[in-house]
């Protein structure tokens, strides 16, 4: 187990140091008071990671801050990974300052910011919590490569625009691998109204939100359905790729504050657009 520069919880749930008899007196009549007055739970906290995403052993700076229901906001806090549960994982406890005088309820502010070097690839979650048994929020760092960019967080569903419904995107995203693959199928049509079974493969993410790949279209021999079923499930007659595709997404970084946006483009061997989609996440 793993431990950074920390101060350990001491004090009670209502911000008071209790020591001897006169201060478990004080902070029974505090917490009391804090019970009466209704005092909601502390506001989820938001998690940012600076970088956002970089290659192993570079050092971070992880920033927990947020809104407190009352005028003794969380100081410091204790950051610690435990790499016997899991490389991937790790948990970061709030401390509320030590004091003998009662809370009051005006909403206090508070930025605690930490030093971490992640040392595994991929995604490593990080959970807050603000006492030592309640889970508040949870984040991500991503860790790639060394000169290999990934993306920020999972652009995994079914993406379409409301204006061209019935065609749109589906995104296969391994997010957690150390890649971060992507596979999408692109639905579309031609000027004859006909359906187009195109994919996006053997891709790389250019930036934390842009992804590039090569555009392939796939089509099945003629006849291969029995007569009795007019579809069928068979085996692809031949796979052409006709061009490249760029995914731009945004909104989908850890608290952006916007819905996740794409713009889907298509392009020609020649660089010249074929197709262009501004598309949504589809909610499931």
């Amino acid at each position: 187990m793993k431990i950074s520069s920390v101060q350990v919880l001491t004090q009670s749930r209502c911000g008071l140091f209790v020591s001897g008899a006169l201060a478990v007196i004080l902070g029974l009549f505090a917490c009391l008071a804090t019970a009466q007055s209704g005092i909601p739970p502390p506001f989820t906290p938001t998690i940012l990671a600076e970088p956002a995403n970089a290659s192993q052993n570079t050092p971070r700076i992880i920033t927990v801050q947020g809104q407190w229901p009352n005028s003794c906001p969380p100081t410091t806090g204790t950051l610690v990974t435990d790499f016997a549960e899991s490389e991937h994982f790790i948990t970061i406890t709030l401390n509320v300052p030590q004091t003998f005088a009662p809370c009051t309820t005006v909403i206090g502010s508070y930025a605690i910011k930490f030093n971490y070097t992640p040392q595994s690839l991929g995604v490593i979650r990080v959970m807050v919590k603000d006492t030592p048994v309640s889970p508040s929020n949870t984040g991500t760092i991503t860790t790639s490569l060394a000169g290999q960019n990934r993306a920020i967080a999972d652009v995994s569903g079914m993406w379409y625009d409301a204006v061209t419904n019935g065609s749109g995107m589906s995104i296969i995203h391994n997010f957690q691998g150390v890649t971060s693959g992507l596979f999408g199928a692109w639905f579309a049509y031609d000027n004859a109204g006909s359906p187009r079974w195109l994919t996006i493969q053997e891709g790389k993410w250019e930036t934390n939100g842009t992804f590039n790949g090569n555009l392939y279209e796939t089509k099945a021999a003629p006849n291969q359905c029995h007569a009795s079923a007019p579809l069928c499930v068979t085996k692809f007659s031949t796979i052409v790729k006709i061009g490249s595709a760029k995914l731009t997404f945004t909104g989908i970084g850890p608290n952006s504050g916007t819905p996740p946006q794409a713009i889907f483009e298509g392009f020609d061997p020649s660089g010249t657009t074929i197709m262009k989609s501004t598309s949504v996440r589809l909610p499931l």
